[in-house]
């Protein structure tokens, strides 16, 4: 039971963080593109899995709706969620360059405290494919934690904040 809650914790504790960090404006907003993007991103997610493996589950369809952290599909997750972002962005007219601003910032954060819970629960990388070992789960949350801070304090350039993301699903795809 307390592993099942450590796997929603990073959630909850990373909705809080957004409305501390986003502009008083757009809490609204980022609470309501933080709650539907991880919603849709985990379902997107877990869909793509079992749509990609449905030879794994010929047996038993009551593990379709079983979801574990390693039976999603990270791409796919990001992708619906950045869609739901995007979306209620522009319902609410505001532009993209803000709702991707508040998305990877998101991201980040989100992930460093998903990989610390995974290095602390002891199992491979959440909402992913592959295995993790354990110093590549640290070196993960390290590097999240840093893009966090760069994202919010150095760069300002929106193009810079999309470059900073694609590298960082790339490095996190190629170390674990």
């Amino acid at each position: 039971m307390l592993f099942k809650l450590l796997d929603i914790l990073p959630f909850f504790i990373n909705h809080f963080i957004l409305i501390i960090f986003v502009q008083k404006e757009h809490k609204k907003l980022v609470g309501d593109q933080y709650f539907y993007g991880a919603i849709l991103g985990l379902l997107g997610a877990r869909i793509t899995y079992i749509l990609l493996h449905l030879s794994n589950f010929s047996g038993s369809w009551f593990s379709l709706i079983n979801p574990v952290p390693y039976n999603l599909n990270l791409i796919a997750g990001i992708i619906a969620s950045l869609l739901v972002v995007l979306l209620l962005g522009r319902k609410s007219d505001v532009s993209y360059e803000i709702s991707i601003s508040n998305y990877t910032f998101g991201f980040y954060t989100l992930f460093f405290m998903i990989s610390l819970v995974a290095y602390v629960k002891g199992i491979a990388y959440p909402l992913s494919l592959m295995s993790g070992s354990d110093s590549s789960l640290i070196i993960l949350a390290v590097i999240y934690l840093i893009a966090a801070i760069i994202d919010k304090i150095l760069i300002k350039a929106f193009r810079f904040k999309v470059v900073l993301f694609i590298l960082l699903i790339v490095v996190r795809i190629v170390l674990i």
